[in-house]
């Protein structure tokens, strides 16, 4: 008998903006580089965009996407270099703007290019939607995601998705100084900043936390006169890096059943790994997964615990821009 979840609800999906076209910059302060005009999202849900910054030679500065006039995704970049980045953000059903802002430290021109803008829903979500947030403990929230049974098992943990973002007056710079969940705080070293304050910052943490627990977030810039935004998207099908060994679901089905899982891009091409296992006494990383499956785009994963005892073990997955999309067991 084959027990199946699909866990990216697909009713709602939709690619709201997809502009392969660069748009340049060369001016040295802060200005619009392109207006891509309105996106409309059919319920409250995931934002997910991707784009790619190019740098000629001699120039470096910064590109920033905005949505609703909040910046959600500022990158720095360098002369004679190409990146692609993305991110996620929770939104209420609405129409709204998209821009491309940006700075050219100098030299040649910054363009922006392979615009993408779409929206997307999962179950398990719990969220602070996008918006501008007092910084430092006063600006605090509390997210919880309940706990449930799966066709394969218990919730374990969920991906707490935070994005932070800030914009400075003319003239003044800013970062994004710190992330603090559960009172834990994490520095510019442990998530991703994107380099050098500017008018616009942001920065992204992606953490597994327990399912079933209040868990509290709040940020903070370097820059008290800087209107600062957070958008926390708690989810345990969004996926983290995969060092840190995100275990979504405890395993709690009958021996010998072959499990499988889905893992697809949420925002970006990365490489993502799906597998079971459990954090072992020590740990070295590949060794605490019984089996696995790597690859990027659609990664598709099956398992059969016929050696492997099914009590104490977890699913595990990751890959910062992916997700899991469906989950079954054949029971046997």
């Amino acid at each position: 008998m084959i027990l199946s979840e699909q866990e990216r609800l697909l009713a709602n999906e939709a690619n709201l903006l997809n502009d392969a076209t660069g748009y340049d910059t060369s001016g040295t302060t802060w200005a619009l580089v392109h207006d891509y005009g309105n996106v409309t999202t059919p319920a409250d849900g995931i934002i997910a965009f991707k784009f790619d910054v190019s740098a000629g030679l001699g120039a470096s500065g910064k590109i920033a996407l905005y949505i609703d006039g909040k910046p959600v995704e500022v990158t720095s970049i360098t002369a004679g270099h190409t990146l692609s980045v993305g991110g996620a953000v929770w939104l209420p059903a609405g129409t709204y703007d998209v821009q491309a802002q940006g700075q050219d430290g100098g030299g040649s021109t910054i363009s922006i290019l392979n615009a993408q803008v779409g929206f997307c829903q999962f179950n398990d979500c719990a969220a602070y939607a996008l918006q501008a947030t007092t910084q430092g403990s006063g600006g605090t929230q509390n997210l919880t995601v309940n706990n449930r049974n799966t066709p394969l098992g218990a919730l374990n943990k969920a991906v707490f998705a935070i994005n932070v973002s800030a914009q400075a007056p003319l003239n003044e710079l800013v970062s994004i100084s710190s992330i603090v969940v559960d009172g834990k705080p994490y520095s510019a070293l442990t998530f991703d900043e994107n380099g050098p304050a500017a008018r616009a910052s942001s920065a992204k943490l992606y953490v597994p936390l327990s399912v079933g627990s209040s868990h509290s977030v709040y940020a903070s810039t370097t820059n008290a006169n800087a209107t600062m935004y957070l958008s926390i998207i708690a989810c345990p099908w969004i996926l983290p890096a995969i060092s840190q060994q995100h275990t979504p679901v405890a395993l709690d089905f009958s021996q010998a059943s072959n499990v499988q899982m889905i893992l697809a891009t949420l925002f970006l091409e990365v490489s993502k790994t799906a597998g079971i296992g459990k954090v072992k006494a020590i740990t070295y990383g590949v060794d605490d997964w019984y089996g696995s499956q790597s690859g990027t785009a659609i990664v598709s994963f099956a398992y059969t615990l016929d050696t492997v005892n099914v009590s104490g073990v977890y699913l595990i997955a990751g890959g910062i821009g992916g997700s899991i999309d469906a989950i079954s067991v054949d029971v046997r």
